[in-house]
């Protein structure tokens, strides 16, 4: 059962009469399990600039006393059937007060914060770059130009919802989670910190993936309630999200708010930029989420152009939504897209031609890395022949006479391009950058009797088939028939370590 409301304490919870419904074998609220299962908490050590904690606000498995959006989970039926569920839920009796709600990061301030320790709702706030510089360059320009771009959020939605089937053994105390996740070892360490376990009795197997977009990284409510759940009647429980509850459950993406200002010379090249992205984390802060606007986000904010200094200032809001998260891209869209339109703004108000200021303010063709303006060290490019045929292909030239030909009929035209810059390893580095490591990876091969090579990785594929390359890679570097080798994923009890999987690079 969801909270129909974005916001309100809760007063009471009767699940009696749902209890007593044909076919239901329990009913778990936030006060049944809040003395087993922890709240799913960020895993990401970022702190606010100024050296403060940020406010932790871990999603409740149930809620407890208040929930905080529309599709918060309040009670878990399980049933014989899925239908005699369905219809158990609807017979759970709960007293709401409602709260004053925020619905977007630009929202004016609540009344009654969505979490305590947040008073103005502000989870964190964080500063990348040279800001001294940058209000130097900003200072001595001949043009600055300005603007405010809304990155909205979007739902994940794949054809296949999440689903999770929870088993126990009684005889060894073991757990086993079989999910549509797109890393099962990811999964396994949050749930074994939630039932505060040895991640060695948590299994979790992932025998397809289906649709992922990022959404089916993360461990979330429904699977420790289906664990729980076989704990606790010993016997297999299964859950399968609905369409509805997939937008009501699934993390989201995007949801930025971002005001940007360029500063140019004379001539038009790019001196300085300024980034201020609010992002909107939703009612919990998940999983990654810090990283997003952050370490993933922030390197490529300049993109490949030869600017002198960039300044970033992020500021992360709660919200009365749904927990935001990567997102097919985690960052980079929302960075390319603001510098693009920025760059499109100012070639429209200072009257250059777009494909030349961008030209202008390019490297040519590199075969040494370059630093960009952010850090980010580019291992090179053709940056400036990528354009060029870019616009070549798309017959910019004769975009004028096509537009006037649909002018004639009565219809709007238009033209627009972009330069992109994607970074490799993505929430990988960035990850491992924030807790001072370095990204790493493990396969474990075995040798059999007959000549026969087993191949184990702790990566996911979600649609890419990972196993086909790394067939052919083994059996190119040793000699053997790829018919010969095997490749096993998916099963965090057999591959000794595994990152969240199908990101940059490793697609």
């Amino acid at each position: 059962m969801r909270s129909p409301l974005p916001h309100a304490r809760i007063r009471r919870i009767d699940s009696s009469r749902a209890a007593s419904a044909p076919g239901v074998l329990t009913v778990l609220t936030g006060h049944d399990i809040a003395a087993t299962i922890r709240p799913l908490g960020c895993v990401i050590g970022l702190r606010s600039d100024d050296g403060t904690p940020r406010v932790d606000a871990d999603r409740a498995v149930l809620a407890v006393d208040r929930v905080r959006h529309v599709g918060d989970g309040v009670a878990f039926v399980v049933a014989e059937t899925a239908n005699q569920a369905a219809t158990a839920a609807a017979l759970v009796d709960v007293g709401y007060e409602p709260l004053p709600y925020r619905s977007d990061a630009d929202s004016p301030e609540l009344e009654v914060p969505i979490w305590a320790d947040a008073p103005d709702d502000v989870c964190f706030t964080w500063r990348f770059g040279d800001a001294p510089a940058c209000r130097a360059l900003f200072a001595s320009a001949h043009h600055v130009v300005r603007i405010t771009l809304a990155s909205p959020r979007l739902v994940p939605y794949p054809i296949e919802p999440r689903a999770a089937v929870g088993i126990y053994d009684e005889q060894t105390d073991a757990m086993t989670l079989l999910a549509n996740t797109q890393g099962v070892h990811f999964v396994r360490n949050v749930l074994a910190r939630a039932f505060d376990r040895d991640p060695r009795r948590l299994r979790v197997l992932t025998p397809a993936v289906g649709g992922g977009f990022g959404a089916k990284i993360y461990a979330y409510p429904e699977h420790a309630l289906v664990l729980e759940s076989a704990r606790r009647l010993r016997r297999p429980v299964r859950w399968t999200a609905t369409r509805s509850e997939s937008f009501l459950s699934d993390t989201q993406g995007r949801g930025h708010i971002t005001d940007a200002a360029i500063a140019l010379d004379k001539d038009g090249r790019f001196l300085a930029l300024s980034v201020r992205p609010t992002v909107d984390l939703g009612a919990y802060l998940s999983q990654l989420a810090p990283l997003t606007a952050t370490g993933v986000g922030a390197p490529v904010q300049a993109g490949a152009y030869r600017f002198q200094a960039v300044e970033i200032n992020v500021r992360a809001m709660f919200t009365n939504n749904v927990p935001v998260d990567a997102f097919r891209g985690a960052g980079r869209p929302e960075a390319n897209y603001v510098l693009e339109r920025l760059i499109d703004r100012a070639a429209r108000e200072l009257g250059f031609d777009p494909a030349l200021l961008r030209a202008r303010n390019l490297p040519a063709t590199q075969t040494r890395p370059l630093t960009a303006a952010t850090g980010l060290v580019i291992d090179g490019g053709r940056f400036l022949d990528n354009q060029i045929r870019c616009l070549d292909v798309a017959d910019r030239a004769g975009f004028e006479a096509r537009r006037r030909e649909s002018a004639a009929r009565g219809r709007l035209r238009g033209f627009g391009f972009a330069n992109y810059l994607e970074a490799n390893g993505g929430l990988q580095v960035a990850e491992a950058m924030s807790a001072g490591a370095f990204p790493v990876e493990c396969a474990t091969l075995t040798f059999s009797g007959d000549g026969c090579l087993d191949i184990v990785v702790g990566t996911q594929s979600s649609g890419q088939d990972h196993a086909v390359p790394l067939q052919r890679l083994a059996a190119e570097r040793l000699g053997m028939d790829p018919r010969h080798i095997t490749v096993r994923e998916g099963d965090s009890s057999v591959a000794p370590l595994g990152r969240v999987p199908a990101d940059p690079s490793r697609c």
